[in-house]
């Protein structure tokens, strides 16, 4: 490693370095990727996670000869998607979007109650047709019509990022009008998503 890539390393601090070690001794990792200024709400212990400006910095200087597995942290293909892709090389594997089959959903969605599903306006017609068969789906800042059921809502974001609050803000204003509405959080605070994400990149 050269002068440039011990800076770069430096930059990255102590736990890049464990991971980094780790990939050289097993000559393979797994990294999952996400948007820019944005916090996840889950901590990944097999593997490492950036956001996508920090991984373009780093793939280059320390996977250039070693095998990847690239996790996308979206949940639908789209503009995000498509930009992790672009970064990543021949030596890595990039996977799905987290809700990219109809499992995922089904799984996300199993333990609700009345499911009801906030999700970006940008979402693919695929994933919003998925969702419709398990839960009401609405788009960010649109209004939730209250009812009498109890609702369980999943915030349909993977990070706490610019429209996080938004979500928020609309839950919150629906259950001052009345609706009964029980806020699970984003995609990665359902516990048994992200039991059944871990499964699947293992095997992948």
């Amino acid at each position: 490693i050269n002068v440039c890539s011990f800076d770069t390393l430096y930059e990255t601090g102590e736990d890049f370095l464990k991971f980094y070690l780790s990939v050289v001794q097993n000559k393979e990792g797994i990294v999952y990727v996400h948007h820019v200024n944005t916090e996840i709400p889950y901590t990944f212990d097999d593997g490492y996670c950036m956001d996508w400006e920090q991984f373009d910095k780093v793939k280059d200087v320390f996977f250039d000869s070693l095998h990847i597995t690239v996790v996308p942290l979206v949940a639908d293909y789209g503009k995000i998607y498509e930009k992790i892709k672009s970064l990543c090389k021949e030596n890595m594997t990039l996977l799905k979007p987290l809700l990219a089959d109809e499992n995922a959903v089904e799984v996300l969605l199993k333990d609700c109650v009345n499911p009801v599903v906030i999700v970006h306006p940008r979402t693919d017609k695929q994933l919003m047709n998925r969702l419709k068969q398990y839960a009401d789906v609405y788009l960010l800042k649109e209004p939730i019509v209250a009812d009498e059921k109890q609702h369980d809502v999943i915030i349909g974001l993977v990070t706490h990022g610019t429209h996080y609050q938004d979500v928020k803000n609309t839950i919150d204003k629906a259950i001052r009008e009345g609706a009964k509405l029980n806020d699970k959080g984003t995609i990665l605070q359902q516990k048994p998503f992200t039991e059944y994400l871990m499964k699947s990149v293992k095997k992948s």
